[in-house]
């Protein structure tokens, strides 16, 4: 696959993942027929997919034509999150997306770059793993600016409803020198997006493969059908969707060109 399609394929995949997911009946989620909060109405999903979508972009071009290992990639998320907000009012609404994707984005051009299986989703995955252990305090610096300003951000939303609620406030700067060690830290090390990398997103592959399994269904309406499984083991909504996004993501990117929205 040349480098321009890579790029091409990956920013399509993340834009139609972020803006599609929340379209399924998913109770306690925001979907096509209701919003689950004033912070997550639909259209804002839509609207932070897009204003994202540059920066993934660069993340891509950059991965692609440097030298990988030593590329920020919380940068592009930082730039990410701060963009999402343009047009719109709500809070943090693809946080979680952008933390959990950019890791399997930076595998899949390390796979890409080494000449390997583009489709195999296993060595994707352990490779997303690997990769955050390697050294590189800048990525560090830059995720702990992506976190720090996605508490702003919802500490501005939750203040023009007057609400206030608990933040969790994980401190890795001058603590740790990899993404992965990172993933340790207090009030970070109990979320899904540290545990996900931590073990080779497993959870993702579990719901990846269950997105896939029953043949000719629509992607949306098989979201559907698993998310009360996934809900009841993960216990809030909102994880369960964000790792569905995930294995939505997987799935466009190995299923480019079949029908799967029908």
């Amino acid at each position: 696959m040349k480098s321009v399609n890579l790029k091409k394929e990956i920013v399509r995949a993340f834009l139609l993942a972020c803006s599609l997911e929340p379209l399924g009946e998913k109770p306690g989620c925001t979907t096509r027929y209701i919003d689950s909060s004033p912070g997550t109405k639909l259209k804002y999903f839509t609207i932070a997919a897009i204003n994202s979508a540059d920066a993934i972009g660069n993340l891509v071009d950059e991965l692609l034509h440097s030298n990988i290992e030593s590329v920020p990639i919380f940068k592009y998320g930082y730039l990410a999150q701060l963009e999402s907000v343009r047009n719109r009012l709500g809070s943090k609404v693809n946080y979680g997306q952008i933390l959990m994707l950019l890791p399997v984005i930076k595998a899949q051009c390390i796979i890409h770059k080494k000449g390997e299986d583009p489709n195999d989703i296993k060595l994707l995955l352990r490779t997303t793993t690997n990769a955050s252990k390697n050294e590189n305090i800048e990525d560090v610096n830059f995720f702990q600016k992506l976190v720090d300003v996605s508490i702003s951000q919802s500490i501005e939303h939750n203040k023009r409803l007057g609400k206030k609620r608990k933040q969790l406030y994980p401190k890795f700067v001058g603590l740790y020198k990899s993404i992965y060690e990172a993933s340790f830290a207090p009030d970070y090390s109990q979320t899904m997006m540290a545990t996900e990398l931590q073990e080779e997103y497993k959870e993702c592959y579990r719901i990846y493969l269950d997105l896939n399994s029953n043949g000719n269904t629509d992607l949306i309406e098989q979201s559907e059908k698993i998310y009360p499984k996934y809900l009841d083991e993960m216990t809030r909504h909102d994880i369960a969707a964000d790792c569905i996004v995930v294995a939505m993501y997987l799935t466009l990117i190995i299923k480019k060109d079949e029908k799967i929205f029908l």
